[in-house]
């Protein structure tokens, strides 16, 4: 489970799209497998579309989401939970009224960054998705390389940058910045 985490910050991001293009082509390691099994008959679209697409980012994004998660669950004290247990709450309702409570700021603080960091990505819409699925970036990119459309472009990447910004804000607000700092560094 810890190398699922830690791999995608060891690998460049070029050579994993390159291996989720090997693993979900047509007749790729995913498809022969799934064929050689007989759970399909015929190789199925597994590349250039919304799917792969996904795949790739949630791949990439994962630790940057984790990370955040492990350090503010595990600051956690333990006993809280048994505490709770002890005086009639079950498991869930523990769970749900300490545990989340708790750690609120540690997934507004992962969410946030996710979202900073998958706004602006463009290879692995490009690589994986192909023309079926443009995100933001590709859009600017055809619009000063295929276009010659700077204005669009540049409103385009400043719309990008102040919802940024505005995600940033909002979560410091909820959060703090004293707890987006701890859950950072």
């Amino acid at each position: 489970m810890t190398a699922a985490i830690f791999v995608p910050f060891w690998m460049g991001s070029v050579v994993k799209l390159y291996a989720f293009t090997v693993l979900l082509e047509r007749l790729g390691i995913v498809n022969r497998v799934l064929l050689d099994l007989h759970f399909i008959s015929s190789p199925l679209g597994l590349l250039y579309n919304q799917f792969a697409v996904i795949i790739g980012m949630v791949y990439q994004l994962l630790p940057y989401s984790v990370l955040p998660l492990f350090v503010v669950f595990r600051s956690i004290d333990g006993d809280l939970m048994k505490a709770a247990q002890g005086l009639g709450a079950s498991r869930v309702r523990a769970v749900r009224s300490i545990i989340l409570p708790l750690g609120l700021p540690g997934i507004l603080a992962s969410l946030t960054i996710v979202y900073v960091v998958g706004v602006g990505f463009f290879l692995t819409p490009v690589l994986l998705g192909g023309a079926t699925s443009p995100f933001s970036a590709s859009f600017m990119y055809a619009d000063i390389f295929s276009f010659f459309d700077f204005t669009s472009a540049a409103v385009s990447a400043l719309v990008l940058l102040v919802g940024a910004g505005i995600v940033l804000f909002v979560a410091s607000r909820f959060v703090g910045r004293e707890t987006l700092r701890r859950v950072l560094g």
